[in-house]
């Protein structure tokens, strides 16, 4: 048996060497077989969930975006945009809740729509001079009651006298 110290300074346990412990174990099989579960191990690690998840976080994060964006444009009255966004949120939507997400901002989008269009044929038919009353509100609970003359329409808007002031309004 080959004996010769350890970097430690000592023999290993029993006196036998390295050597021995690899002939106990099996010669040269038990290096090949490290190599081989090596091979494996670095193979399988290509094949791991890993990849996947970093596309399901990207589609995660681009659901919220345009999520996000929908509302934002909605709320600037940019109705098509907002189109635009819920159709690449339908894209990235994985779960149930997201869809039902989707599909509530699109019925609110399709309201939107509605809303304008109802709200510009409305405005269209008043005429010049024209007065009509509106509340405006103080505070959540109080309102108070304004008298507002149509000026005139204009092409996406309408002027109207508000307390004295001329003001454009858009839609």
């Amino acid at each position: 048996m080959d004996r010769h110290i350890h970097p430690s300074g000592t023999l290993p346990a029993g006196g036998s060497t390295l050597a021995g412990v690899r002939q106990r174990i099996g010669g040269k099989r038990w290096h090949r077989g490290v190599i081989l579960a090596a091979g494996l191990g670095i193979l399988l690690a290509g094949f791991s969930p890993g990849a996947g998840g970093q596309e399901e976080s990207r589609r995660a994060a681009a659901y919220r975006t345009a999520v996000t964006d929908a509302r934002r444009w909605m709320s600037k009255r940019d109705l098509e945009q907002a189109a635009q966004a819920l159709r690449a949120a339908r894209e990235n939507a994985r779960t149930d809740q997201e869809e039902h997400e989707v599909q509530r901002l699109e019925t609110l989008l399709e309201y939107l729509r509605q809303f304008w269009q109802l709200t510009i044929k409305g405005a269209q038919k008043l005429e010049a001079g024209q007065e009509i009353e509106v509340q405006l509100a103080q505070s959540k609970t109080v309102f108070r009651k304004v008298k507002v003359a149509v000026v005139e329409a204009v092409p996406g808007g309408m002027k109207l006298r508000v307390e004295g002031v001329t003001r454009l309004y858009r839609w």
